[in-house]
C-alpha cells in the first residue's frame, strides 16, 4: 500500500510530500481532501529548511553511458530549482551538463549534510527534468540573495531550471525512514 509509513518508500500526492518531508507526519486522507488543508500545505518549499540553506548541491546528469556528476550552487524559486551557469572558472565554454541536459533532460540533485557527529547526518535527493533558459531578474535576485560571493563573480545569462518530480530524504535523527514523492 502507497500510504505505509515506518521505513518504507512512500509514493505520495504533492500535498502530502510537503508534509511528509518537512514534519514527517502523517494526516489521513479524509483531512487531505480538504481544499484549505492541502493549499495550507502547499504554501513554501517542498524542501526541507536545511537543504534550502545548503551552499552546495551534487548534479547528476548522462551522457548516453555514463554519469556525469558535478558540484553546483542553486537557489529555489517557484517550486523549481535554478542551478546558474555562472563566471566561475569552467573546462570550457560548452559544459558537458549542457550538452547532456540537451540529449537527456532527466537529472538528479543531491543535497547532504555531513557531521562527525553522525546522528546529525541527513540528505535529499531531487529528482527532476532540465532545462537550459535564460537567467531573469528574480533567479538572478534569488542567487545574490543566497551566495554573496556573486558581488564579485558574473552570474551569467545562462541557468538550469529542475522541475522536480520527486524528492527522497533521510535522517538519522530518530526518524530512520525515507520518504519517495511522485509530484
Amino acid at each position: 500500500m502507497a500510504d505505509r509509513l515506518l521505513g518504507k518508500r512512500v509514493l505520495v500526492t504533492q500535498a502530502r510530500a510537503q508534509n511528509y518531508v518537512e514534519n514527517r507526519e502523517y494526516y489521513p486522507p479524509e483531512l487531505m481532501q480538504k481544499d484549505s488543508f492541502v493549499a495550507s500545505l502547499k504554501q513554501g518549499s517542498m524542501l526541507p529548511e536545511w537543504a534550502l540553506k545548503s551552499a552546495v548541491a551534487r548534479l547528476a546528469t548522462v551522457d548516453g553511458e555514463r554519469p556525469h556528476l558535478v558540484p553546483v550552487v542553486f537557489c529555489e524559486l517557484d517550486g523549481a530549482l535554478f542551478i546558474p551557469v555562472d563566471g566561475k572558472p569552467k573546462s570550457g565554454t560548452r559544459l558537458k551538463r549542457l550538452r547532456n541536459i540537451e540529449r537527456n533532460p532527466a537529472v538528479a540533485l543531491l543535497i547532504d549534510r555531513y557531521s562527525d557527529d553522525w546522528s546529525d547526518l541527513c540528505w535529499t535527493r531531487i529528482d527532476g527534468r532540465a532545462e537550459i533558459v535564460a537567467t531573469d531578474h528574480a533567479v538572478r535576485d534569488a542567487l545574490e540573495t543566497k551566495y554573496p560571493q556573486y558581488e564579485q563573480v558574473e552570474i551569467g545569462t545562462t541557468a538550469i531550471r529542475v522541475t522536480i518530480e520527486r524528492i527522497a530524504s533521510w535522517s538519522a535523527k530518530g526518524q530512520r525512514r525515507s520518504g519517495s514523492t511522485v509530484l
